[in-house]
């Protein structure tokens, strides 16, 4: 396994022919679980024994030397809180007192050493008594006596740890006591003045980037920010207040070379600014970030109603949660599941009979009938990508290890926010074109019955235009005839009347009757039939509505977070392009404290001897929890950047 940079691993096989490839992939550690116990948790858990003997890894001596050391640098200065502005002249101060106190060391040793040599027996309190005369005898300035004195007090009280306070006891047997605190002593005074001008220049600098931290905050965070760039921008704070203290504890271990406080401020800012380059904001942002922006907009356009959730709202919401659940449990669960040794060491006793690999691997999930429905579609879904990408052709052990390969990809990718948004806007456009399929289904049958509809309607319409003028004509001419049979019948009556001949008259002849005329319409244009009726429309399903307006809502919020992200990488910048020019300017307003400040500074990087180790696990046995008489070696090779780790095994009987 190859990790580099903390954020890309890379598997490798070993040497060996595809045989015993093969077999090492039976007792491989593969899972994601297994590859961050030995790259992560162990590294870690070194760390915290580390720094767990750290806490005790100084000299009670030591520190009551350097409290006392602190005490007088305090009076010495005249304050315990000073401005940067006096940087240099705290420095040149700093180095008078270090004279000082050498100075007081050395009566302290000259007066220690010549009382051991007199011989005398005296209670404890009464040998400090005799070296603090000595001392006041050494012809010291006031300040260097009151520091010799205070460092004798240290060392009675080192001796009390040791021999009674209220019985008397030769001087000779108090001699490696003696010569113990006076050797912590002069390892106080060698580092003492140089640690704390470097703690100076350090703290100056950090309390100047904390400043500008604070400042850049207060303008930024306003009462009218939107929640989306609330969160984007306590996220990116924390991530540079933690680049920061990074950057700063490692100056502070290498004991930074630069002189000047405008020095450091200057190197520090162009390291800052590298880091920030460096930072993307899709690495900071949980998908639960996003789902919590997104209810808050949901609760918003959907309020709820005489206090029930609003149906849509609901819905919306089960969604999300599924998309939670997909990223929390599911997802690692598949890749725990498909790469354990179990699952794999079955597939391959399959496949080297004879078995696809890929169909096992189908075979495998279905097995696994404990598992919901909604775990066994993702794996499949894992699986379809691996057939899409494997060459059936390579050797089974290149085929494993690229089906390790995709499995961390798609553990490490899927529980991304920016891919389970992907992943809802995959999922909205899959039903879209479902959807839109359906539509051009409905069309082309609209289309086919409108066609066969056509000359069904035409000639309807042209049998209700005849019928509708043959029933007209047939009224005209029955009004005609009607009066025609009048006319005839009073001209009859009169020429009966009148005795004249009726021979002449004619009488009308009645039309042609409705139903002949609408028959000869039904003999020359007769009915087709009725038009069929067109299908309903289809509706889209509501896993679609749900689906698009959630990719929607999400998308509105990326785009905000873009904008948002800009912004704040544009203002802090701008802030850190200032901090490199006002440096002088910053110094008038920022100062620094000694006392516990100064003390903790030298705990951390002058006296506690493991302080400056950096843990690096060379090998580790980790015994298999199934396999008891099996014991795994894990090596590790630390390269820049990279961290190699091999992982063998040996059985131990």
């Amino acid at each position: 396994i190859k990790i580099t940079q903390r954020k890309h691993i890379r598997f490798m096989l070993p040497d060996g022919n595809e045989e015993e490839l093969i077999e090492h992939f039976k007792h491989r550690l593969l899972t994601p679980m297994g590859i961050e116990t030995v790259a992560v948790k162990i590294p870690q858990l070194g760390q915290a024994v580390l720094r767990e003997l750290n806490a005790y890894a100084y000299a009670i001596e030591e520190t009551d030397v350097i409290k006392t050391a602190i005490r007088f640098l305090t009076a010495f200065l005249g304050a315990d809180e000073l401005p940067v502005s006096q940087a240099k002249s705290l420095q040149e101060r700093a180095t008078e007192f270090t004279s000082l106190m050498r100075t007081a060391i050395a009566a302290v040793r000259e007066a220690a050493n010549a009382h051991l040599k007199s011989g005398q027996t005296l209670t404890l309190s009464d040998h400090g008594a005799q070296i603090k005369s000595a001392v006041r005898a050494a012809g010291l300035e006031d300040m260097a006596v009151q520091f010799a004195e205070a460092l004798v007090d240290d060392l009675v009280r080192s001796l009390e740890r040791q021999f009674p306070t209220d019985s008397e006891f030769r001087v000779w047997q108090m001699r490696s006591a003696v010569v113990h605190f006076l050797l912590y002593c002069e390892r106080v005074a060698q580092y003492f003045g140089n640690e704390t001008r470097q703690y100076l220049l350090v703290a100056s600098a950090r309390q100047a980037f904390i400043a500008a931290l604070q400042e850049f905050r207060e303008q930024t965070v306003t009462p009218d920010m939107d929640e989306v760039s609330h969160l984007l921008f306590d996220k990116f704070y924390s991530e540079l207040y933690a680049q920061l203290n990074a950057i700063f504890d490692r100056k502070a271990f290498e004991k930074s070379s630069q002189a000047t406080f405008e020095e450091i401020i200057s190197i520090i800012a162009r390291e800052m600014i590298e880091v920030f380059g460096r930072i993307d904001m899709w690495d900071l942002i949980e998908f639960s970030d996003v789902a919590q922006i997104a209810r808050t907009e949901i609760q918003k356009k959907y309020p709820s109603e005489n206090g029930e959730p609003h149906p849509r709202a609901r819905e919306l919401m089960e969604m999300l949660d599924q998309l939670e659940t997909l990223v929390a449990e599911l997802v690692p669960d598949i890749a725990q599941t498909l790469l354990s040794r179990a699952s794999v060491a079955s597939v391959i006793e399959r496949v080297v009979v004879g078995a696809d690999l890929v169909d096992e691997l189908y075979a495998e999930i279905d097995r696994l009938e404990e598992k919901p429905e909604e775990w066994r579609d993702e794996a499949r879904r894992w699986i379809r990508l691996y057939e899409a990408s494997v060459q059936p052709s390579s050797p089974l052990s290149r085929r494993l290890l690229d089906f390790q390969e995709l499995i961390h990809e798609r553990a490490g990718t899927v529980v991304s926010a920016g891919s389970v948004i992907a992943r809802v806007a995959f999922e909205a456009e899959a039903r879209q074109k479902v959807y839109d399929a359906q539509l051009e289904a409905w069309e082309k049958e609209c289309a086919r019955i409108e066609a066969e509809n056509t000359p069904i309607l035409e000639r309807k319409k042209k049998r209700e235009e005849l019928i509708s003028q043959a029933r007209a004509d047939f009224a005209l001419e029955s009004a005609a005839y009607q009066r025609q049979v009048q006319e005839y019948r009073e001209k009859r009556a009169v020429a009966e009347s009148s005795e004249a001949p009726t021979d002449a008259l004619v009488e009308p002849t009645p039309p042609e009757p409705l139903e002949s005329r609408l028959a000869a319409i039904d003999a020359q244009y007769p009915p087709l039939g009725e038009p069929k009726p067109l299908p309903p429309k289809p509706e889209p399903s509501t896993l679609l509505i749900n689906y698009t307006e959630l990719r929607d809502l999400l998308t509105e919020r990326i785009t905000e977070m873009d904008k948002s992200q800009e912004e704040l990488e544009r203002l802090f910048a701008q802030r850190l392009h200032q901090m490199e020019q006002e440096a002088a300017e910053m110094t008038k307003r920022i100062t620094v404290r000694l006392g516990d400040d100064l003390f903790e500074y030298l705990l951390d990087y002058a006296v506690r001897s493991l302080g400056r180790l950096f843990p690096r696990p060379v090998r580790v046995y980790l015994r298999d929890s199934a396999d008891k008489s099996r014991i795994y070696l894990v090596s590790y090779e630390n390269k820049p950047k990279e961290l190699v780790v091999t992982i063998g095994d040996t059985v131990v009987r």
